[in-house]
């Protein structure tokens, strides 16, 4: 049980976020002797995890498909995409000073963009003097 209680202790999420812990348990995991069974690793990742929801939903998927290591990463990989489609849909509004793109609060979601004034070319209609130019 020693080799547990370490790797519990390596794997512990200390206020990072999400995809900055998941990044440091892969490369932690390849650092470990090949000895230690995949599903010790998974359940260390798992426990080491502070938000209680996100815990509870890997380890309800994880005991339907399997504790392995190779099942984590689908799940991980479905939940970093899953938090990354929903902050690209969020819109995007410029700060005339500034320069940078700033999220939008939830105020200020619908955003109305001003239409474009069109351009206006008069065409003015050719004359006899014109028509003799251009057909000669």
């Amino acid at each position: 049980m020693q080799g547990q209680e370490n790797l519990h202790r390596l794997f512990r999420q200390n206020a990072r976020p999400l995809g900055a812990y998941w990044s440091y348990a892969i490369d932690t995991r390849i650092r470990l002797p090949l000895w230690i069974k995949s599903s010790d690793v998974a359940k260390a990742f798992v426990n080491g995890l502070e938000d209680t929801a996100a815990r509870g939903l890997m380890e309800r998927k994880l005991y339907a498909a399997g504790w392995s290591w190779d099942v984590l990463v689908d799940i991980m990989h479905n939940k970093l995409n899953e938090r990354k489609s929903q902050t690209a849909n969020l819109p995007v509004r410029m700060n005339a000073g500034s320069g940078e793109a700033g999220e939008a609060s939830k105020h200020n979601t619908s955003l109305k963009h001003k239409k474009k004034k069109r351009r206006v070319i008069p065409i003015i209609p050719a004359d006899e003097d014109d028509l003799l130019e251009m057909n000669s």
